[in-house]
């Protein structure tokens, strides 16, 4: 039941932003919900310039590399930045994808790395040239 609270708390808190209407169908036992915005709802668009790094993609360093063969470097960013977005993850798939997307970065382009786990860092750090891959802590 705390999905229906949290729904009623959402309609609640922006019911001036929206028509709200709930409804039980007794016929289905189903609960609808439906939500009428007002105005349109904005969508942003992703940053081109960020490159998105889950090892629960890869099976094994081999296909982290695959993947990694295969980023795209859109033309306008001057720094690609990924962050690495769990504590927890392959240190051996996360440096087959690295080690293939920096052989890779367009010439005279910048890495930045973002690591959860400051533990990370000096390890990273020693892998690719200082010059070219930054690596930070958030």
């Amino acid at each position: 039941m705390q999905g229906l609270k949290y729904v009623n708390y959402f309609m609640s808190e922006y019911e001036e932003q929206l028509d709200a209407n709930y409804q039980y169908d007794q016929e289905s036992s189903s609960n609808i919900v439906s939500l009428v915005f007002n105005k349109p709802i904005v969508r942003i668009e992703p940053d081109r310039c960020v490159i998105s790094f889950s090892d629960y993609a890869f099976i094994g360093r081999a296909d982290a590399m695959v993947k990694g063969a295969a980023q795209q470097f859109p033309e306008e960013c001057e720094v690609y930045t990924m962050y690495i977005d769990r504590k927890a993850f392959s240190m051996s798939s996360l440096y087959g994808y690295l080690d293939v997307v920096v052989s890779r970065l367009p010439a005279g382009k910048k890495l930045r790395i973002v690591l959860p786990n400051k533990a990370h860092k000096p390890m990273v750090d020693e892998w690719f040239d200082p010059g070219i891959v930054e690596v930070i802590v958030h």
